[in-house]
C-alpha cells in the first residue's frame, strides 16, 4: 500500500508531462505478481525500492531536459532577433541543464561568432563537433573561425584540416565549395578562390556565391564584372540585407555616396539593427559635411550602445569637422575606455591636437606623457626600434617636452652616434637655456665631436645630398571592410615614423598627385600600403615598385593582434623593408685614391667594408626590378677605411680617379659587395 502511495505521488508530479499512468499501473501490478510469485517479502520490497528510485532518477532528468529544450528555444528566438549576447547565455544555461545538448553548444558557437568573439565560438563548436564528428556545418564554421584568427600562412593549415574532412564527406556541396574559396581568399590567392566560388555557383544558383565574385573582382579592379555579379544576386535575393550593402559598398568606394546611401537606406529597411549600415549611414553625413546630423545619428545609437568606441571615433570626427578640437579630442580619449586596444581612437586624438592645438597646450603636454614610459618600458626589453618610435612620436606631440628628448639624445648616444645626440641637447637647450644637466652633457660630449670624420673634413653630413635609392610614400589606403572611417591620415603617419625611425632608409612622403607627377623616376622606389583592421586585428599589404620599371620589387603582408598591434605591425614592416631595400651611396668628394660617400653607420656601414663602384645609376632600377646584374657598369672597387652616421672615408682599388675624371662623377653609386653577390648566388 505504501509503495502504491509513493507511486501516485509520483504520478501527479510527472503527470505535468504527459507520462502515462497506464505504465506505472503495468509497473506496479508487475512488481505485485513477482512477489507473490517468489513469496520473498525482503526480496519484493527491494525490487521495489529499486525501482522507485529509477522511475525518480528518470523522470527528473526527462524533466531536465525538457527545462533545458524550453530555455534553448528561447535563446532561439532571441538569436532570430540578433540579440546575440542574451541568446548565448539561455544557450550555455541549456547546456549546464544538459550537458551531452550538442544543439546548444553550436547555438552557443553561432551567437559568439556573430558577437565576433571568434575565441568562444570556437570553443563551444569544438564541443559540438566532439559529440557529432559528422556535421559539415560544424567542420565548416571552425575552419572559419580558423581563418579569421589566422595570424601566419602556418596557422591557415587549422582550417585546411576541417575543410578536406568536409570535401570529402561533399565534395559537391556548394557551401563547402564557398568555404574552400574563402581559405584561398583570404591567404589573397584569389585565382584559386575564384575557381572555387565558380564551381559553387555550377553547383546551386546562390546569391551568396556572386557576393563573393564580386569581392573578387573588385580586388582585381574588373569593376564592370563585379558590378555585374551583384546584379545577378540582387535578381536572385533582393531582399537580402546582404546583397543590399554590398551593393551600397560598391558604390561607396566608387564614391557616388548618393547611389550608396539609397542601398544602405534599403539595408536598414530590411535590417534596421544592422550596424555596419547605420555606420555607413553616419559616415554618409560625415563625408556630406554635415556633422550636425551625424551627431544626431550617433547620439540615437548611443542610448542603445552606450559603450561602443566607434561611435565615439565618429563623434570626434564630427567635433572636429566643427572646429571643436579640445572636445573632439576628449570624445575620442573617452571612447578609448571601452576599448584600450583601439589604437585609431588615441593617434586621432594625438593628430587633432598636434594639428589645431598651440605648443605648450595642456592637452599636448599630457597626450605625450605616456610615450615617456612606454619608451622606457621597451628599452628595458631591449626593443630599440620601439624606443626610438615612442621618443619620437611623444616630441611630434609636444616638441617642448625636455625629458623624452634627453631619454632621445641618450639613445643617440648610445648608438655612438654624437652629431644627432649633440643636435638634440641642442635643441633642449633651445627650450630650457639654464638647464645646468644638458649644459653639462653638451660640454662633456663636444670632445667626441671632434673626432668624427665629418668633423675633421667640415662636411656638413646631414646637408649632403641624399643617399639611393627614394622611397615614395603615397597614400595609405583603407580596404572597406577596415572598422575606422576615415583614418588613412593617422596610418600614414605611423608608417612614414616606423620608417624614418630605421635611419637607413630614404624616405619621401608625396601628398598631392601634383607632387607624384613631378617626381623622377630613376633610383625611385613607391611604396603602396593597404589596410585593414578590426577590433581584433590588423594587416598590412604593402607592395614595393620600381618606378623606372614599373616592376614590383617584393610584396609584403602583416598580420598583428594585441593592444599595440598597429605600431607593432607597421615597425615590423618596416624592418623588413629595411633588411631589403640596400643603400646605394653617391660619391661626395675625391682625392687620389680616397673617396667620401654619403652613407655610414645609419646605413649599416661598417669599417672594413667592401663595395663595387658603378659608373651610373642604371643598376639601382635594375636591381630593384629584379633584373640581371650588369657586370659591365662596375668602374671599380672600395673598401671603407673610417665610418661616421651619415658618411664614410673609402680606399679606392681597381680604379683611379683618372678614370673617373672621365665619368661624372655624380652618376655613379656604390653598393657592398656582398649584396650583389647575395642576388648573383640567388640567381637560378
Amino acid at each position: 500500500m505504501h509503495f502504491y502511495c509513493i507511486l501516485k505521488l509520483v504520478f501527479h508530479w510527472q503527470s505535468f508531462k504527459n507520462f502515462p499512468f497506464f505504465i506505472y499501473q503495468f509497473i506496479y501490478i508487475s512488481l505485485n505478481l513477482y512477489y507473490i510469485l517468489r513469496k520473498s517479502y525482503v526480496e519484493a520490497l527491494m525490487k521495489k525500492l529499486i525501482l522507485i528510485a529509477f522511475l525518480l532518477f528518470y523522470t527528473l532528468a526527462a524533466a531536465q531536459k525538457q527545462n533545458a529544450l524550453d530555455v534553448f528555444e528561447e535563446g532561439q528566438k532571441l538569436f532570430s532577433k540578433r540579440n546575440y549576447y542574451q541568446s548565448a547565455e539561455l544557450f550555455k544555461q541549456a547546456i549546464q541543464l544538459n550537458p551531452y545538448f550538442k544543439e546548444a553548444y553550436a547555438a552557443a558557437g553561432n551567437a559568439y561568432f556573430e558577437m565576433e568573439n571568434y575565441q568562444e565560438a570556437r570553443k563551444y563548436f569544438e564541443k559540438a563537433y566532439f559529440y557529432e564528428p559528422d556535421n559539415i556545418s560544424y567542420m565548416l564554421k571552425l575552419s572559419l573561425i580558423k581563418m579569421k584568427t589566422a595570424g601566419s600562412p602556418k596557422e591557415y593549415l587549422g582550417a585546411e584540416y576541417y575543410l578536406l574532412k568536409a570535401y570529402k564527406k561533399e565534395p559537391r556541396n556548394p557551401e563547402v565549395l564557398i568555404a574552400y574559396g574563402d581559405y584561398y581568399f583570404y591567404q589573397e590567392k584569389e585565382s584559386l578562390a575564384l575557381e572555387y566560388y565558380e564551381k559553387a555557383r555550377r553547383s546551386k544558383e546562390d546569391f551568396l556565391v556572386y557576393l563573393k565574385l564580386s569581392q573578387i573582382y573588385q580586388k582585381w579592379g574588373n569593376d564592370e564584372k563585379a558590378y555585374d555579379m551583384l546584379l545577378r544576386a540582387e535578381t536572385l535575393n533582393s531582399t537580402s540585407y546582404l546583397v543590399t550593402f554590398e551593393i551600397g559598398q560598391f558604390f561607396w568606394n566608387k564614391k557616388q555616396y548618393y547611389d550608396a546611401k539609397k542601398y544602405f537606406d534599403l539595408t536598414l529597411k530590411f535590417y534596421p539593427e544592422f550596424r555596419e549600415g547605420l555606420y555607413k549611414i553616419i559616415q554618409f553625413h560625415i563625408v556630406q559635411n554635415d556633422f550636425a546630423e551625424a551627431i544626431i545619428k550617433i547620439n540615437e545609437l548611443l542610448k542603445l550602445d552606450p559603450e561602443n568606441p566607434i561611435l565615439y571615433y565618429n563623434m570626434g570626427l564630427c567635433y572636429n569637422g566643427l572646429n571643436r578640437f579640445e572636445e573632439a579630442i576628449q570624445i575620442l580619449l573617452e571612447g578609448q575606455k571601452y576599448d584600450f586596444g583601439d589604437e585609431l581612437l588615441r593617434l586621432k586624438a594625438e593628430e587633432i591636437a598636434v594639428k589645431n592645438l598651440p605648443l605648450g597646450h595642456p592637452i599636448r603636454q599630457e597626450l605625450s606623457i605616456p610615450y615617456l614610459s612606454l619608451a622606457l618600458n621597451a628599452y628595458e626589453k631591449n626593443q630599440i626600434d620601439h624606443a626610438f618610435l615612442f621618443y619620437k612620436r611623444g616630441l611630434r606631440i609636444n616638441p617642448l617636452s625636455v625629458p623624452i628628448r634627453s631619454k632621445l639624445a641618450e639613445l643617440f648616444r648610445e648608438k655612438t652616434w654624437i652629431e644627432l645626440f649633440l643636435k638634440t641637447l641642442e635643441t633642449g637647450l633651445f627650450i630650457e637655456p639654464k638647464n645646468q644637466t644638458l649644459k653639462d652633457l653638451t660640454v662633456l660630449n663636444q670632445k667626441y665631436f671632434w673626432e668624427t670624420l665629418s668633423y675633421e673634413k667640415k662636411i656638413k653630413q646631414y646637408e649632403n645630398s641624399a643617399f639611393l635609392p627614394v622611397v615614395l610614400v603615397n597614400q595609405v589606403i583603407s580596404t572597406p571592410a577596415s572598422r575606422h572611417f576615415g583614418a588613412e591620415g593617422e596610418l600614414k603617419e605611423i608608417l612614414l615614423e616606423a620608417l624614418t625611425n630605421t635611419f637607413s632608409l630614404n624616405i619621401k612622403e608625396i601628398t598631392s598627385e601634383a607632387d607624384f607627377s613631378k617626381t623622377g623616376k630613376k633610383g625611385q622606389l613607391l611604396l603602396r600600403l593597404k589596410v585593414n583592421e578590426n577590433n581584433e586585428k590588423i594587416e598590412l599589404s604593402a607592395e614595393l615598385t620600381a618606378l623606372s620599371t614599373g616592376n614590383i620589387f617584393k610584396k609584403y603582408f602583416v598580420r598583428r593582434y594585441g593592444n599595440n598591434r598597429i605600431v607593432e605591425a607597421m615597425l615590423y614592416l618596416a624592418a623588413n623593408l629595411s633588411e631589403d631595400i640596400i643603400p646605394f651611396g653617391k660619391i661626395i668628394k675625391i682625392d687620389d685614391d680616397i673617396a667620401l660617400i654619403n652613407i655610414g653607420k645609419l646605413q649599416k656601414i661598417k669599417v672594413k667594408d667592401r663595395f663595387i663602384i658603378l659608373k651610373n645609376r642604371d643598376i639601382i632600377d635594375d636591381y630593384f626590378s629584379n633584373t640581371p646584374f650588369r657586370k659591365q657598369l662596375v668602374v671599380g672597387e672600395a673598401e671603407v677605411l673610417r665610418v661616421d652616421e651619415q658618411i664614410a672615408e673609402v680606399r679606392l682599388y681597381k680604379s683611379h680617379k683618372v678614370v673617373f675624371d672621365m665619368i661624372n662623377v655624380n652618376d655613379m653609386v656604390m653598393v657592398k659587395k656582398e649584396e650583389v653577390d647575395k642576388k648573383e648566388e640567388k640567381k637560378p
